[in-house]
């Protein structure tokens, strides 16, 4: 097995991503520790808690000061609203600890009600699993909680970013030992040797767990560290309950047991994926291969832990990540009618997965021939391209060999399939402002003022009516609902009408009116968190696409013959024009899907209209329009997409290795953008 680490030790720009990779880690969760709050931090909170016996005295101060009498919340100081939201939190906590016993007590009580009016007597897992569940949480009726600070423990939990570094960890062991040894050659020397078979593959799979125990101590280990360096971790022989978003854990265990099951179920989990790929990685020798097996792999996660039962989630790696969520509760899974504990199934299945992979691995690798016997081709009568076609011969190394062309169907696949379901959400209020809309689109008339007098003077007439029926009723809400029903149901377009009203009267000389809930959600706040996400897809698409556009020259030895015909220039000239066309296509399929599925839900109108027509682009320029901005949104996309592939065309000639541009891409374009979005 040393000499297998060896070759991943050795090899200076995977060491140089995974340490990259460790750093920023331990930068962003530092800024995690310490990020505000709403006018505090997590440290202001930790010495709060040196002072609860004054806190209700200050509370109740400030309570009085800032909502009293005779008193005019726009006149209160900063400091003390400030001060005020960290009391509260601080209050908020104190309370919640201070209740676990009256919550334990009414959980076991509304079980035992449950149980003895025989509400479930005819489901038996369902009457098996509240006893069980009685069971756990009565034996915690005597656990004392102390209120004291969670924070240092909290942060550590629902934090993504570290989950996903840690692919890098699970990946590099595959990518370096299988797939890179297979596409050099070395197989054809190493499995006609003694120990070529089962031995290596063991040593090969000793490796990759190796690396993965490294990348959970210093990943989760530098976690640890920032935390108790920076808002300190607390007695670590405290219920694990005293953590507010634990209270709901069913096992009696100290803060310390707790974090050991963390660490180690986090272990397992990175086996688990680290073992799965290398199961991948054995199947092919071409890296762009086992990576879209690997994003099928993680599409496939997803959809499972999109499912509401139970047990497609359970085998949902991506949700096996979430280690917290397994012990939020007491969650049992229906095993013929045995209610099994999902604190101690997870763990077991990641065990499973782990073995399984291996083995499978192991099954496939000593199966799998070092020298491919040559096969016919079947398929299609298609004609044959002449190698003399320089551009049709670059076409065919990208296309067909890179496998880019599959890579592109792939990732128009992701994206339909993305965006297939998409649809809007529209309550009352939204009905009625996009009905006033279509009315108002538009410049600004005289009829259209009239228009909304009009409605306005109805409006007022609606509720004098209803004010009329409630001096009637006196009081009565029934009767008032009942009498005034005619005049309520008129009255719920009101607040979309004002919308409107509101939106109408702000427009300014030469704008137009436009129903702007299309634009907020291709352009507002998540909608660049999707464009985030769709930009991490890009990049990684393009990265399995175009790592060995020169690496492949290199590996293949053909940059020789490039060399000695003095076709270097040509040869490159064609590449970059290939990738230019291969990158147009994967931006649009990256960012057009959303697109069209915004425009079909809610709508894009008016876009010759100014920009600044839409509250959300009030600071844009008097001259641009809505199409300008559409435009110019495109082209960052295109830039941003030509960028990530210069990036990866650099690193592939650079480097002379697919594998190695994969993991350097990913860890500098792909991991950025998603960690982008996960913290936006």
């Amino acid at each position: 097995m040393s000499y297998e680490l060896r070759k991943i030790l050795g090899n200076r720009y995977v060491m140089l991503l995974l340490a990259l990779a460790v750093a920023v880690n331990a930068a962003l969760f530092y800024r995690r520790c310490t990020k505000d709050l709403g006018g505090f931090t997590r440290a202001d909170i930790r010495a709060e808690y040196a002072h609860l016996d004054t806190l209700e005295q200050e509370y109740d101060a400030l309570l009085n000061g800032i909502y009293g009498d005779n008193v005019d919340i726009m006149q209160v100081p900063d400091e003390d609203l400030r001060r005020y939201a960290l009391l509260s939190t601080v209050r908020d906590e104190v309370e919640t600890t201070n209740n676990y016993p009256e919550y334990l007590r009414g959980l076991c009580a509304e079980t035992e009600a449950k149980l003895r009016l025989g509400l479930f007597s005819a489901d038996p897992f369902a009457e098996r699993t509240l006893e069980k569940g009685l069971a756990a949480y009565s034996a915690l009726l005597g656990v004392r909680l102390e209120p004291s600070f969670p924070d240092g423990v909290e942060v550590l939990l629902d934090w993504r970013l570290t989950d996903l570094l840690l692919l890098l960890f699970a990946a590099v062991s595959g990518l370096v030992l299988l797939t890179g040894e297979r596409s050099a050659g070395l197989m054809v020397l190493l499995r006609p040797t003694r120990r070529g078979h089962g031995a290596l593959y063991w040593r090969k799979a000793a490796a990759m767990l190796a690396t993965v125990l490294a990348g959970v101590v210093l990943l989760y280990g530098a976690n640890l560290a920032v935390s108790s360096a920076v808002l300190g971790l607390g007695d670590p022989a405290r219920p694990i309950q005293t953590i507010p978003s634990m209270q709901s854990c069913p096992v009696p265990l100290t803060v310390f047991g707790w974090l050991l099951c963390f660490l180690g179920e986090k272990l397992l989990w990175g086996w688990a994926v680290g073992a799965l790929f290398f199961l991948l990685c054995t199947t092919t020798g071409r890296a762009w291969a086992a990576f879209l097996l690997a994003g099928g792999g993680a599409g496939l996660a997803l959809l499972l832990g999109s499912r509401g039962s139970l047990w497609p989630r359970l085998l949902s790696l991506s949700r096996a990540a979430e280690v917290e969520e397994s012990w939020r509760g007491c969650i049992y899974l229906n095993f013929f009618g045995l209610p099994l504990r999902q604190t101690a199934l997870l763990p077991a299945m990641l065990l499973l997965l782990t073995v399984g992979g291996c083995l499978g691995g192991a099954v496939v690798f000593c199966r799998t021939q070092a020298v491919q016997p040559v096969r016919q081709r079947r398929g299609l009568p298609l004609p044959r391209l002449r190698h003399t076609v320089l551009l049709a011969y670059e076409a065919r190394k990208l296309l067909l060999t890179g496998g880019a062309l599959l890579v592109l169907a792939v990732f128009v696949l992701v994206q339909i399939g993305s965006y297939r379901d998409f649809r809007a959400y529209f309550n009352a209020d939204e009905w009625f402002y996009r009905a006033y809309s279509e009315k108002l689109a538009g410049e600004p008339t005289p009829e259209k003022n009239a228009y909304l007098a009009s409605e306005t003077a109805r409006f007022a007439e609606l509720q004098n009516e209803l004010a009329d029926y409630a001096r009637i009723t006196e009081g009565n809400e029934d009767a008032l609902q009942f009498m005034a029903r005619d005049v309520l149901s008129a009255l719920r377009a009101q607040d979309g009408f004002e919308k409107a009203k509101q939106q109408y009267e702000q427009l300014q000389p030469g704008q137009s009116y436009v129903y702007e809930t299309g634009y907020n959600v291709l352009l507002g706040y998540f909608g660049v968190q999707k464009d985030l996400l769709d930009l991490a897809k890009l990049f990684f698409f393009l990265t399995v696409a175009l790592s060995a556009v020169f690496a492949m020259e290199q590996e293949t030895g053909v940059a020789v013959l490039q060399t000695a015909a003095g076709a270097n220039g040509r040869v490159l000239r064609r590449k970059l024009l290939l990738t230019a066309v291969l990158v147009l296509l994967m931006v649009t399929a990256a960012f057009l899907p959303r697109l069209l599925a915004v425009h079909g839900a809610y709508g894009l109108p008016e876009w010759g209209a100014q920009a600044n027509s839409l509250p959300l682009l009030s600071g844009v320029p008097a001259g641009w329009r809505i199409r300008t901005v559409l435009g110019l949104r495109a082209l960052v996309h295109v830039l941003l997409g030509a960028g990530g592939a210069a990036v990866i065309l650099l690193l592939s000639r650079k480097t002379r290795s697919t594998i190695q541009t994969m993991l350097i891409a990913a860890g500098i374009l792909v991991v950025p953008t998603v960690a982008a979005a996960l913290l936006w």
